[in-house]
């Protein structure tokens, strides 16, 4: 795998945009009419219905297109509740037409979709995702797509539930996007490529989410942190029980809200973790790094070690919760 640090994956200062809510309920220009006439969505699972039903409830694309599998349930129930005007299997009949086409299948499929896109799009047409992680998908995107403009995306929304049976029109209200732009270029340098990530941002705001543009290094280090490797611990903690079974027994809402995203969806996340283990790599060495430190604190009766590191954690995720609240109450502006 490409660990994303050749010449096109140089790191850039990441760049905030915030908005809470959509351009026009944050001061911002009304929008006049929708942003895209056509909308592919390939893989209408949990993130592509939300995405297709918050697309819909705001006007944002005048016709919505659900790509999937064939014999595929999410796509009958994707159309059933609204989330997609119409459904297809051919995805080179539901990409022609298209201004934006959005990658919501399991990292996995991308390689494939991207083939068919290569020579099924429109030369004109924007591709994203919504994908979890950047530098593999970006990879993919600079062979597969050379002559086609993605933009990386990665709203940091979900649930662990899946399927359009659980999707729901705000799902991404509120929450952040993750931006990498073409060639992890600086949209503010301008071009053909920095206009693509516009389009893209005032997209993600339109649906009501802050967004923050970073190249794919940072962005798989930070997702490795703050997602990846979180989950891979809630997996953990729940797989312990196994040798005690009747322990789970006393499980109460600390251990049920810990270890929440352990539902998630297996295939979706053995995806994500392989496509980003270089970064989740480095995290599990130095997460081994700070049990060794607390097995020696542990080891010595070492209260006031112990107690500085909750103190530490606490102080720390307090800190983030304080940010997190006056981040979501800022406005939609772009910050250069």
């Amino acid at each position: 795998m490409d660990d994303g640090r050749s010449q096109q994956n140089k790191p850039l200062a990441p760049r905030a945009v915030s908005g809470a809510q959509a351009a026009t309920q944050n001061g911002a220009p009304p929008l006049k009419g929708p942003l895209f006439k056509r909308v592919t969505i390939i893989g209408v699972g949990l993130l592509g219905a939300s995405l297709g039903m918050a697309l819909r409830a705001g006007a944002l694309a005048g016709h919505v297109t659900g790509v999937g599998r064939p014999g595929s349930e999410s796509l009958k129930t994707a159309l059933q509740r609204g989330a997609v005007d119409e459904i297809t299997t051919d995805l080179s009949q539901g990409a022609a037409g298209a201004d934006l086409i959005i990658l919501a299948t399991n990292i996995s499929a991308f390689p494939s979709a991207m083939n068919v896109l290569a020579e099924a799009s429109r030369p004109d047409c924007l591709i994203t995702d919504v994908g979890s992680t950047k530098s593999e998908v970006m990879r993919m995107a600079r062979e597969r797509l050379p002559n086609r403009c993605f933009v990386g995306s990665h709203p940091m929304a979900g649930s662990e539930k899946s399927g359009p049976e659980n999707a729901r029109a705000d799902l991404y209200r509120g929450a952040l996007c993750l931006v990498v732009p073409p060639e992890d270029t600086v949209p503010a340098a301008g071009g053909h490529a920095g206009k693509a990530t516009e389009r893209i941002i005032t997209f993600w705001q339109a649906l009501g989410m802050r967004t923050h543009v970073l190249d794919s290094v940072t962005h798989d280090q930070w997702v490795a942190i703050v997602s990846h490797v979180p989950h891979l611990l809630a997996a953990l903690m729940v797989n312990l029980t196994q040798d005690n079974p009747p322990s789970r027994m006393a499980a109460a809402g600390g251990f049920v809200d810990t270890t929440r995203v352990a539902s998630g969806n297996v295939d979706m996340w053995t995806d994500i973790l392989v496509s980003n283990r270089q970064a989740i790599k480095l995290q599990l060495l130095q997460i081994a790094e700070q049990l060794d430190g607390l097995h020696a604190a542990l080891d010595r009766n070492d209260a006031p070690a112990v107690r500085h590191w909750l103190s530490s954690a606490k102080a720390i995720r307090d800190q983030m919760l304080m940010d997190r609240g006056r981040q979501q109450s800022q406005p939609a502006a772009i910050k250069h």
